[in-house]
């Protein structure tokens, strides 16, 4: 847990549903939150984010600034519309476009924080899952499980 870091999962939710109206408007207003405030969770996330006033349903994954300052790093993607998402706490979002912004949004220095902290190949493509949300192997299995039991609902 990052010293000084005050809000956790529950908070950032309570706090987001209180003062967003829209998808876009929430990631912008958790980054806001993350920024002032701090994650207190040494683990990355991932939210599912929609709303009925523009339809748009979003997948937003961040991982806090390590010892750096209070903050996070994040990527989020518009899900495409009829299109549905599962993410059973392992991160999906690989490579994404730098100049789409009606479909990503993303911490401007994204890459450059990931080069800074070794994680990022001049040689791969940007993948924000391998960058910054890199699962343990072990957990992976179960977590595509949950993921499939949706699928077999649905």
């Amino acid at each position: 847990m990052k010293e000084g870091a005050i809000l956790d999962y529950g908070s950032l939710i309570y706090v987001t549903l209180q003062r967003a109206k829209t998808s876009r408007e929430a990631i912008h207003t958790m980054v806001d939150l993350l920024d002032t405030y701090g994650y207190a969770s040494p683990a990355g996330e991932s939210f599912s984010i929609a709303d009925r006033i523009t339809g748009e349903a979003w997948l937003m994954e961040f991982v806090g600034r390590r010892d750096e300052q209070k903050g996070v790093v994040y990527v989020a993607r518009r899900i495409p519309d009829g299109m549905i998402a599962a993410h059973a706490n392992l991160a999906r979002i690989t490579t994404f476009p730098r100049n789409d912004p009606d479909n990503f949004i993303y911490t401007e220095d994204v890459i450059e924080l990931a080069r800074k902290w070794n994680l990022y190949d001049v040689q791969m493509m940007i993948s924000a899952s391998q960058m910054y949300l890199i699962p343990l192997h072990l957990r992976v299995r179960g977590m595509v499980m949950l993921e499939f039991g949706l699928f077999i609902v649905l």
